[in-house]
């Protein structure tokens, strides 16, 4: 039911997803589907929290890994813009439910803010593992995660609407740049 879910967002976006639409794509009938969720709401709220449990686990995989903090971040930043060449469904499927949140508002925004909390957190605490002379920026830790969390959600969206303008060859070179030489400076990560 949820893969069936995930593949009529990616077709039909959002609104145009119905339990109809899935109950027909997973091969069952309506009433199946209402068996499992009780509204397309439901529906969607799990297959959003399936989604980005998935993503968290593969960041929390390299948070929990031997390697040092800048490996760490290094491998998160290329996931992000890794996302654009390999995975342009997830994508699209992500921007999808976060339009939704950001339209309605209400319990669906609470739920996305939720999450990039806990984004933002498995960063934070990565950052918190390395050595820094200094932050060269305002804010420290918390301000560095949201513009990491901010630079892997914006490249997603760029590539959605511009896929052209994000290149991977040039990527992962310019966020490591940009982690070591601006939001570091003069720090070291060991």
């Amino acid at each position: 039911i949820l893969r069936a879910a995930y593949r009529c967002i990616v077709e039909r976006g959002i609104a145009a997803t119905t339990t109809h639409a899935v109950a027909e794509r997973a091969g069952m009938n309506q009433g199946s589907i209402h068996y499992y969720f009780r509204s397309k709401d439901a529906l969607l709220e799990r297959l959003l929290e399936e989604l980005y449990e998935n993503s968290m686990n593969n960041i929390r995989i390299v948070a929990r890994s031997d390697k040092t903090p800048k490996e760490k971040i290094t491998s998160i930043l290329s996931r992000g813009s890794s996302l654009a060449g390999s995975r342009k469904d997830e994508l699209i499927v992500f921007f999808a439910f976060w339009a939704h949140a950001m339209s309605l508002g209400g319990r669906w925004r609470q739920l996305y803010i939720e999450l990039f909390r806990k984004f933002r957190g498995t960063i934070v605490a990565i950052l918190q593992e390395g050595e820094w002379s200094h932050f060269n920026i305002m804010g420290g830790e918390e301000a560095v995660a949201s513009l990491i969390v901010a630079t892997v959600q914006g490249l997603g969206l760029q590539y959605i609407m511009d896929p052209a303008a994000v290149r991977q060859s040039d990527l992962d070179a310019a966020l490591n740049d940009l982690f070591d030489n601006v939001l570091i400076g003069e720090g070291t990560l060991q």
